[in-house]
């Protein structure tokens, strides 16, 4: 592969959001600053990522239009808005996030005594003590690297 072949990524600006952060107002500031002052940006920006939030990922796409064979785009998210404006891009969810709702979905699926039983032995070994005696008692069973309970926590 010769260098012009290979994508190249570039910053291309800091877009300052201020307060206001809904779908629209972040795809007037992106559409401002990137895509309506130059057509090789426009033609050479293929995808960008996001978190899960609604006002970014708002997409819904209905099929295809049967005249154009276009997809038919809906939604006020930002992802939706620059689709309907840059046809080739692509979407990518941000993994961290993904992985979280995934997290938080399997987490809602386990019998509430399981989620009671595990806060209940990460309490346990919270104490320094209990913690250390743990580790002490995996090292001397061979473990190479002993490890600790990390606290339960709710969010991510």
């Amino acid at each position: 592969m010769t260098d012009i072949e290979k994508p190249i990524t570039k910053l291309l600006a800091i877009i300052e959001i201020g307060s206001a952060s809904t779908g629209l107002v972040l795809f007037n500031k992106i559409k401002h600053e990137l895509i309506l002052h130059d057509d090789e940006v426009k033609n050479n920006f293929i995808g960008f990522c996001t978190d899960n939030e609604s006002k970014m990922i708002s997409t819904k796409v209905s099929g295809l239009d049967s005249k154009t064979k276009a997809l038919v785009i809906k939604g006020q998210g930002l992802s939706n808005r620059l689709m309907k404006e840059v046809r080739h891009l692509i979407h990518i969810g941000d993994l961290c996030h993904l992985y979280n709702l995934v997290c938080e979905k399997a987490i809602g699926e386990l019998p509430t005594f399981i989620i009671e039983f595990i806060k209940q032995i990460c309490s346990y070994f919270d104490k320094g003590l209990r913690d250390n005696r743990l580790r002490e008692i995996r090292s001397e069973t061979g473990v190479k690297k002993p490890i600790s309970i990390l606290g339960f926590i709710k969010i991510r």
